[in-house]
């Protein structure tokens, strides 16, 4: 998946919310008891004040083997697990309060490749939800 941005279409304006330039990465064994986190406490490559990232990664099924990972750099964000796992993996963003509808009326993710397994949900304010 490559950068996150709300936009507005007919004035082609954008508010950049990530663009993924930043490397981090954390992923997580099926051995491990709970879920590995990475945070960017100081996040580039976004318009928003303030703003940090955590990258969180659980794999399944209590083996070494079976693995869970998050990467972004490039202006792309990786997501991937092992044939074994099912896990999850969560992005989470924090930034100073902003008035989205000021510049933006959409978001746009740009997917350039997905297996057809995946499932996205997006959450604003821990409530409002895209669905799955």
């Amino acid at each position: 998946m490559t950068g996150t941005a709300f936009s507005n279409y007919g004035n082609a304006s954008a508010l950049i919310i990530d663009d993924f330039t930043q490397v981090q990465t954390v992923f997580d064994r099926g051995n491990s008891v709970a879920a590995t986190t990475s945070t960017a406490n100081i996040l580039t490559g976004t318009d928003l004040a303030h703003a940090s990232r955590t990258f969180t990664a659980l794999a399944t099924a209590n083996k070494i083997a079976n693995r869970e990972d998050i990467a972004s750099g490039g202006n792309l964000l990786s997501i991937s697990n092992s044939a074994g796992s099912s896990g999850t993996a969560s992005i989470l963003w924090n930034f100073d309060p902003v008035n989205f509808t000021s510049s933006s009326n959409a978001i746009q993710l740009e997917v350039v490749k997905i297996n057809h397994d995946v499932k996205v949900e997006m959450i604003a304010n821990g409530t409002s939800s895209s669905g799955i």
